[in-house]
């Protein structure tokens, strides 16, 4: 089969949130999202799998012991390198590693150890989408900037909201 259009990309990473917010809504967070755990079956729907790592959440649990760091560190959020309590916005961090590389070909954060790539996720900036793909809409690098804020509340609220937001950049591309 031929590569994904932008549109196609889009349409996947939505219908992954729209699972995602499933799961974040009865309180599962799955903690390593990455693109070898989102399968694309022959019609185009995304299945989200290795739930290996993933815990029902409440206030009180603590997800692993102390200095473990569960996940892919490609796909880590910030506060799973931190912290032991992770939520919701951590697995809108991985999606928005994995939609950044499915637009541009690469991961946001390139390092040549695993010290260096923990470093880049808490410090480095994500660059912007543009630099690799000029014609997204920039509706597109924005929603992508804030799914990799490096603060948890500055991220999108829910994966079910970043699903809304894709939809308005496809809109978007669409008027382009």
């Amino acid at each position: 089969k031929s590569p994904l259009t932008l549109r196609e990309k889009l349409d996947v990473v939505a219908q992954a949130c729209l699972g995602m917010a499933h799961a974040h809504e009865h309180h599962i967070v799955h903690r390593d999202i990455k693109p070898a755990n989102i399968l694309v079956g022959k019609e185009g729907r995304p299945k989200i799998t290795d739930l290996g790592v993933a815990r029902q959440v409440d206030r009180n649990t603590r997800l692993t012991q102390a200095g473990t760091i569960l996940g892919t560190y490609s796909y880590l959020a910030p506060e799973q390198i931190l912290s032991s309590t992770v939520g919701p916005r951590a697995d809108i961090y991985s999606l928005g590693i994995c939609l950044f590389s499915a637009l541009t070909g690469r991961k946001p954060f390139e390092a040549e150890n695993e010290f260096k790539m923990l470093k880049a996720h808490l410090e480095e900036p994500p660059p912007s989408i543009l630099e690799y793909l000029p014609t997204a809409p920039k509706s597109l690098d924005h929603l992508v900037q804030k799914m990799l804020a490096k603060e948890e509340d500055d991220r999108p609220r829910s994966a079910r909201a970043v699903a809304d937001m894709l939809q308005e950049c496809v809109r978007d591309l669409e008027a382009q």
